[in-house]
C-alpha cells in the first residue's frame, strides 16, 4: 500500500495510530502531615492521556441528541395543549424515529471510512491507501548468465 498524496509506502492504519496514541493514566497517593495537628490524606486521579497526533486521527464522534431534545420539549408542550396532544405525539414519534435512524446510518458511514484511512508517516495525509497495480510494475526479464552477469562474471 502506498500513500494516495505522495506515493510513501510509509503508510499506517489510523485505527491503529489512534489505539498507539492513548495511555490509560491511573495513580493514587497517600500522605500524613504533623502540624498543628495530624492529618492524613489520599487522592487518586484517573484518566487518559491523547497524543496531537492520536488526536488527529481519533474515529468520529456521534452527534448530539439536541435536535431530539428540542422537538420533545416542543412536542412536550403540545401534548399538554388539551386538544393538540394527538399531533404533537405523531410528530414527536416521526422526527424521532426517522432522526435516529438518519444519524446512525451517517455515523456508520463516517466510522467506515475512517476505519479504511491510512496516515502517512512522510507527508501526514489521512486516505485511503493507493494500492501497487499490476500495471505499475515493470517487466523484468532475467539477464542471461543469471546473477553473474550481474557481478561481471562471464
Amino acid at each position: 500500500m502506498y500513500c494516495a498524496s505522495c506515493d510513501s509506502p510509509d503508510v499506517r492504519k489510523l485505527s491503529l495510530v489512534y489505539e498507539s496514541g492513548l495511555t490509560l493514566v491511573k495513580t493514587n497517593t497517600t500522605g500524613i502531615g504533623i502540624g498543628a495537628g495530624l492529618g492524613v490524606g489520599g487522592a487518586s486521579t484517573r484518566g487518559t492521556h491523547v497524543t496531537a497526533l492520536a488526536a488527529k486521527a481519533a474515529p468520529p464522534k456521534k452527534q448530539s441528541a439536541g435536535v431530539f431534545l428540542f422537538l420533545t420539549v416542543v412536542c412536550g408542550a403540545l401534548i399538554f395543549a388539551n386538544h393538540w396532544w394527538s399531533v404533537g405525539a405523531l410528530i414527536f414519534l416521526i422526527a424521532y424515529f426517522n432522526g435516529r435512524e438518519k444519524f446512525d446510518k451517517e455515523y456508520r458511514a463516517r466510522y467506515a471510512a475512517w476505519d479504511a484511512a491510512y496516515l502517512c508517516d512522510r507527508c501526514g495525509a489521512i486516505a485511503p491507501p493507493r494500492t501497487l497495480e499490476a500495471s505499475v510494475i515493470p517487466n523484468v526479464t532475467p539477464l542471461e548468465g543469471g546473477h553473474e552477469a550481474l557481478e561481471g562474471g562471464t
